[in-house]
């Protein structure tokens, strides 16, 4: 009798909030024993980590971002990651969350560079698009793509699809196919985080005020 192949899931844990919320769980240990699992986070090779939630068939790697190559498209990329989130919650009408990192001066030279940026988007919408539409063709990654290669994952799990690298490894899934779902890391990462550019398939929130929130941002996706 011929063995059923193991299906593998692909999982990106960003931040110790992330890795407390899913490798902290009895669902962790579940999903161990039954698929294979390619866990993707900064600490990829800490001891601590490792020795902790380490197991038979999960597997380790680095989550990082493959910087585009020419200079042109990194200052592209850094002008439109720095102005976006302002101009994507003005143009929603929901920067509220943005404004009280202004007002607690939270980062503030940061945020003054944001919102500057952000006013040049909104007075030129087309120069955001345009950025946007150009950045997301020079995201394809070798590094994920040879992974996803090798293991033909049937399921991406992402937990902060605002982060670079998290949005690349959604691009590269998508590319190949692959089904995509994404947990919104906080309450407030929907209207204080900017765009997520690479849209999951599926998203999984926190409440009511969240899901309305989603359908209202991205009514094309949910």
């Amino acid at each position: 009798m011929e063995k059923t192949k193991i299906k593998t899931i692909f999982i990106s844990l960003p931040y110790p909030m992330s890795i407390r919320n899913i490798l902290r769980n009895p669902l962790y240990d579940l999903l161990s024993k039954q698929y294979k699992i390619v866990i993707f986070t900064p600490l990829f090779n800490d001891e601590l980590f490792l020795d902790e939630f380490k197991r038979d068939g999960v597997f380790f790697y680095p989550l990082q971002f493959d910087y585009v190559s020419n200079f042109f498209a990194r200052v592209v990329f850094k002008l439109h990651r720095l102005g976006d989130r302002f101009h994507f919650a003005t143009d929603k009408k929901i920067h509220g969350v943005f404004m009280n990192r202004y007002l607690y001066k939270a980062n503030l030279w940061n945020e003054r560079q944001t919102k500057f940026v952000g006013i040049i988007f909104n007075i030129f919408p087309a120069l955001n698009k345009w950025m946007a539409k150009f950045i997301k063709k020079q995201l394809n990654s070798s590094y994920y793509s040879k992974l996803i290669e090798e293991y033909n994952p049937s399921l991406l799990f992402t937990t902060h699809p605002f982060m670079e690298a998290e949005n690349q490894l959604l691009l590269n899934a998508e590319k190949f196919g692959i089904r995509t779902i994404s947990l919104i890391h906080s309450w407030d990462n929907l209207t204080g985080k900017g765009r997520m550019h690479s849209i999951p398939e599926q998203l999984i929130v926190w409440n009511e005020v969240m899901k309305d929130e989603a359908k209202m941002l991205y009514p094309e996706n949910f």
